[in-house]
């Protein structure tokens, strides 16, 4: 039971934290509806470098938003 009451209690002490990733995450992910990386199934290597720079600045930006979190929780 103190088990229990332990995670309860981490849920409601820290629902801030857990908010502003979960909205971040959803923000950060919204570009993935746009059609713009849905137009074709060939495999361009430009593309796919430019591909590949939006997925390294998009894990950086993850990466920086759990960063602000942590700072913002200590």
């Amino acid at each position: 039971m103190n088990e229990a009451k332990r995670k309860h209690s981490i849920w409601r002490e820290y629902w801030r934290e857990f908010l502003i990733v979960l909205i971040g995450l959803a923000a950060a992910n919204a570009i993935f509806i746009s059609r713009a990386f849905r137009q074709s199934t060939t495999i361009d290597p430009g593309t796919a470098g430019q591909l590949g720079s939006f997925v390294g600045g998009y894990i950086g930006a993850m990466f920086a938003l759990i960063g602000i979190v942590l700072l913002f929780s200590t």
